[in-house]
């Protein structure tokens, strides 16, 4: 089956794609906040600099679009390029789009396009990538069979809720929290006024919008973010600009609820959550620092994860991380891979992985050694 490849390599044509990208990503198989149209779009238009050029690749079988690879490239030392998916960084899911029965065409077809088109030390660094490890080998196989290098790790992970048929009380019983989640609740209560707001739709040009936004930031410069260097909204002014622009796309298609915790009438925490479908994504979230002993982010999290039962949703994904907070909730987890392919297998990213890959495996190689030898010990004693 033959299949024809075409490049947006433009922002203007990147914008052009809008329909035709959201119309596809309903047969997709990797349905996620971050892989739309909204988000990617967003993302390029605020993080672009004059070093990112575009590469989308858009793979159509006759005239039907089965696949897009959202990539762009910035040329390192002026000597070669390094690819990565646009949203690099800021998302927890990415992924080639594809339907599911044209999984094996449109990756054969990409690697082959790899195999034309990289060139001396180019690299491609696919992080962050929310395939399953059967998807991860057959491109690995497929990569090796045209001669390219490819490796790969596990590079995180994200906790997830499986809520299935289960009401917020059956599964605070099937996980024998319930005694210890009401008594937080009433604990929390105690302290003060306590109140969860719900947001849905932004208009950062209204007063009030921006104020909410402003609140957020306020809360993360207070939060343990800002002090161990994960913050998110606070970062630069192209992060700020990126989560306005991204909460006022995204509310506008009823897919994200900004809550605020607030005591005694004072906002002290904030959650982003992105509703996609019939799963939640806990995105983003912080609370002051001050009010630790108080556990404010432990109450909005219950809130959070109570009002998912109770609006119907399948699946809470708390996304990337795999903090203590998240494990006392779910064991459920789904792996996240980066993918690293190469034409020369001295490419310095390439050394770098291989190394670390057998460095994490002496300990295991001088225990088998030793076992090793001492069974062929034991064999010569008995001779």
């Amino acid at each position: 089956m033959e299949v024809h490849i075409k490049k947006i390599e433009k922002s203007s044509d990147f914008f052009d794609l809008k329909n035709e990208w959201s119309e596809f990503f309903e047969k997709t198989k990797s349905k996620n906040p971050f892989l739309t149209f909204e988000w990617m779009y967003t993302w390029w238009e605020s993080f672009k600099d004059n070093k990112s050029r575009l590469n989308i690749l858009l793979f159509y079988k006759k005239k039907e679009l089965i696949g897009i690879v959202p990539l762009f490239y910035k040329k390192k030392l002026g000597l070669f390029r390094e690819f990565f998916f646009i949203g690099t960084g800021r998302s927890d899911l990415l992924n080639i789009l594809y339907a599911e029965k044209d999984f094996e065409l449109v990756f054969d077809y990409f690697i082959s396009y790899l195999r034309k088109t990289l060139k001396g030390f180019d690299i491609i660094d696919l992080q962050d990538l929310c395939l399953n490890l059967n998807e991860i080998k057959y491109l690995m196989k497929k990569c090796r069979n045209l001669k390219l290098n490819p490796i790969y790790r596990v590079q995180d992970c994200c906790p997830i809720i499986k809520t299935g048929n289960l009401t917020w009380t059956n599964y605070l019983e099937k996980k024998n929290i319930k005694k210890k989640i009401i008594q937080e609740e009433r604990r929390l209560k105690k302290k003060g006024d306590v109140h969860v707001e719900t947001i849905k739709s932004f208009n950062i040009s209204k007063s009030f919008d921006t104020n909410i936004f402003q609140v957020a930031s306020d809360i993360e410069r207070k939060s343990w973010k800002f002090v161990n260097g994960s913050e998110r909204i606070n970062t630069s002014k192209k992060s700020r600009m990126f989560f306005k622009n991204m909460l006022q796309r995204f509310s506008s298609k009823g897919m994200v609820e900004f809550r605020v915790y607030c005591l005694d009438k004072l906002p002290r925490a904030y959650s982003i959550l992105f509703n996609l479908g019939k799963k939640t994504f806990y995105y983003n979230t912080a609370f002051d620092n001050a009010l630790l002993p108080l556990g404010p982010g432990a109450l909005l999290l219950i809130n959070n994860v109570r009002e998912s039962f109770n609006n119907g949703f399948e699946e809470f994904n708390f996304l990337r991380g795999h903090e203590d907070y998240k494990n006392k909730w779910t064991t459920e987890t789904q792996s996240l891979y980066e993918l690293v392919i190469t034409k020369s297998q001295m490419h310095p990213k390439q050394v770098y992985y291989k190394t670390r890959w057998f460095s994490a495996r002496i300990p295991f190689i001088i225990t088998a050694a030793g076992k090793f030898r001492g069974t062929i010990q034991k064999l010569k004693r008995k001779k």
